[in-house]
């Protein structure tokens, strides 16, 4: 069970292994980052569901960088097997579900070019049990890494790593968390799968790396989900 709060770009505050009631997080993580032109993203003015006026669509929320305001961040986030979020959700400017598909698009609407950088989701840090020895993750690379060893990886999408997937899971307690992509082939946007274990902790991330929008370019992410 996930809840996120939409006042700000997708901060996710709950993370519930419902079953044994086992909190993941233990404090709320913001599930994208941006840095434009050098400077993480910080302030944005208070988001708004793209619906409202008849634009766009009803699960994607928009925000604007206060520094930049020509720049808007649109995130499409649902629930469930990827249904709009109900009238209640998103009048209350929170999801819950088992599942949460999450895409980010930056816009550029300003006179002048922009460089951005992206990382979303982000997930962490978080933790499957109270043992680190009993934490363990599944990065599908070359030869795939299965361990439970503390671990920093970085893959990059491509021939060598075409499953595009992070687990963290527990056999111990029957507790993980799946990050997976659903981009298709058309989908070549380059990006790096981030899955890192320190002590029993774990951070995941699909990263992308920095480029240059000009006036009136946009960049969208690969559709992931959460579950």
């Amino acid at each position: 069970e996930a809840d996120v709060r939409l006042d700000r770009p997708a901060c996710l505050t709950k993370l519930l292994h419902r079953p044994t009631a086992w909190s993941l997080l233990a404090e709320p993580c913001d599930l994208l980052e941006l840095h434009v032109d050098g400077r993480k993203a910080e302030e944005f003015e208070s988001g708004r569901p793209a619906g409202e006026g008849g634009q766009g669509e009803e699960n994607c929320w928009q925000y604007r960088l206060r520094r930049v305001p020509g720049l808007r961040v649109d995130v499409r986030i649902s629930r469930g097997e990827g249904a709009p979020p109900s009238e209640a959700a998103r009048a209350m400017g929170k999801l819950s579900d088992d599942l949460l598909y999450l895409q980010v698009a930056v816009l550029n609407g300003d006179t002048k070019p922009h460089s951005i950088h992206l990382v979303a989701p982000r997930i962490g840090p978080f933790s499957l049990c109270e043992r680190p020895e009993d934490a363990y993750y599944l990065v599908p690379k070359c030869g795939s890494a299965f361990d439970n060893r503390p671990c920093s990886y970085r893959q990059r999408y491509c021939g060598l790593f075409p499953v595009q997937f992070l687990h963290a899971f527990s056999p111990a307690t029957g507790r993980g968390l799946v990050l997976q992509t659903t981009g298709g082939p058309e989908d070549l946007a380059e990006r790096y799968y981030v899955l890192d274990k320190k002590g029993g902790t774990f951070r995941m991330a699909v990263e992308y790396p920095e480029r240059t929008l000009g006036p009136g370019e946009g960049f969208r992410t690969v559709p992931a989900i959460l579950r």
